[in-house]
């Protein structure tokens, strides 16, 4: 399979389709070549990296890594883990950020901590684990390989959502 051999054409696109969503159209295309990247604006005109606005730029990085943790999942099957990445991202660009996590859920198990609020109204109970309303003790967790008894585990210290979105792995 060409994708396994030469990934970047593959990931290229991958990386469009997210950035197109996360951009809701506004941008179409990325253009990876030798010499660095531009982005195809839907007029068509290309913008370099350092022409954008800081939001996009993230957007645009996030596209990238995303479309690159995807195709090596094709190789290996293992969790994509997120902790509070997007907290410079405005409501709107949240909004079309969790539509993103939640089409690659349908793959793949992400593991995504955070304290935003609107991540913990955006994701279904079923996908989220709220660290200040759930105390799970050692004996609870012993098939996490936790030792015996019941003693309580402590809270993350840097997030109070745990939200587990998509396909959990046996």
């Amino acid at each position: 399979r060409q994708g396994m051999a030469n990934p970047v054409p593959e990931m290229n696109q991958l990386a469009d389709e997210i950035f197109s969503i996360l951009t809701y159209g506004r941008y179409t295309q990325i253009k990876l070549n030798k010499t660095g990247l531009k982005v195809k604006q839907f007029s068509d005109i290309l913008f370099e990296p350092h022409e954008l606005s800081q939001g996009t730029l993230e957007q645009l990085y996030v596209a990238l890594r995303l479309a690159f943790v995807e195709n090596a999942l094709q190789m290996i099957k293992m969790p994509i883990l997120i902790d509070d990445a997007f907290v410079n991202f405005d409501e709107i660009r949240k909004t079309s950020m969790y539509q993103v996590l939640e089409r690659i859920s349908k793959d793949n198990q992400i593991l995504f901590f955070t304290f935003d609020q609107q991540a913990k109204e955006s994701f279904v109970d079923s996908q989220r684990i709220d660290l200040d309303e759930a105390e799970l003790t050692v004996e609870e967790s012993s098939d996490l390989g936790g030792s015996e008894g019941a003693t309580p585990l402590t809270e993350a210290d840097d997030a109070t959502e745990i939200e587990t979105i998509g396909n959990k792995e046996e």
